[in-house]
């Protein structure tokens, strides 16, 4: 599951790069190392201890990496883009988690349940 997440996560930031990068950039044919960074930079700040959601740690590594790729204010401009989509993300889904909450939303009743659970009418 985290493999899909990373991959995802890393071409969400790849495609804010290509929205902020001028057109005729020669970052076209570094995509996979974009997304590439962009993993590293989120296990770097998954396991850094005392950074709330790798808050800093995620960016100084991606801005290490890709600073020879892209201009420096583009990078900048991308990564902190990518970090409110982030957290634009994280909203949604807790928000979505809190009004499946209020209606009632049974995940075991749904097959959704990962638990072991007996089947006790």
């Amino acid at each position: 599951m985290y493999v899909v997440f990373l991959a995802l996560s890393g071409t969400v930031f790849a495609i804010v790069l290509y929205l902020i990068v001028p057109t005729g950039s020669a970052i076209n044919s570094v995509f996979t190392g974009i997304c590439g960074a962009y993993v590293v930079s989120w296990l770097a700040g998954l396991v850094t201890p005392g950074a709330p959601a790798g808050a800093g740690v995620r960016e100084f590594v991606l801005f290490a990496i890709l600073h020879t790729v892209v201009s420096e204010a583009d990078l900048l401009a991308a990564i902190v883009l990518g970090r409110s989509v982030t957290v634009v993300g994280d909203v949604v889904y807790y928000l979505i988690a809190v009004i499946m909450r209020t209606k009632g939303f049974d995940a075991s009743a749904n097959g959704l349940s990962s638990g072991n659970q007996s089947s006790n009418p």
